[in-house]
């Protein structure tokens, strides 16, 4: 098992509510994947966040507001939280609609912190 898919698996342990868990790039090009529940059509919006992530990146550095870090998306069906590894790498999660999200939000930063040593 890669230190990718190591890190990936002890998120959905820890995170029940998480169906998805992607670590790709700004481009949406996938380096690894945990599907806990999901269908194709999960892994499609995961991978289609990347843009309205390229997006907010974008209108955050033309502001002067610095790199993103974190980015939350929810809709009446899905839950999407997108944390930077790096400038160019993140871990988007796909969970539950109504989930609380601090528990995702800190084991998505803890892989986050793990993971940032591999792309150094």
């Amino acid at each position: 098992m890669s230190v990718f898919d190591a890190a990936l698996e002890r998120v959905v342990t820890r995170v029940p509510e998480i169906r998805f868990v992607t670590l790709t790039d700004t481009e949406g090009i996938e380096v690894a994947r945990k599907s806990v529940r999901t269908d194709q059509a999960a892994e499609t919006l995961a991978s289609e966040y990347t843009t309205v992530l390229r997006t907010v990146a974008s209108m955050a550095r033309e502001h002067n507001l610095g790199a993103l870090r974190e980015l939350q998306v929810g809709t009446e069906k899905t839950t999407a939280l997108l944390v930077s590894i790096t400038n160019e790498y993140y871990l988007v999660a796909l969970m539950e609609p109504d989930s609380i999200t601090g528990r995702a939000r800190f084991h998505l930063r803890m892989a986050g912190l793990e993971l940032e040593r591999e792309f150094a």
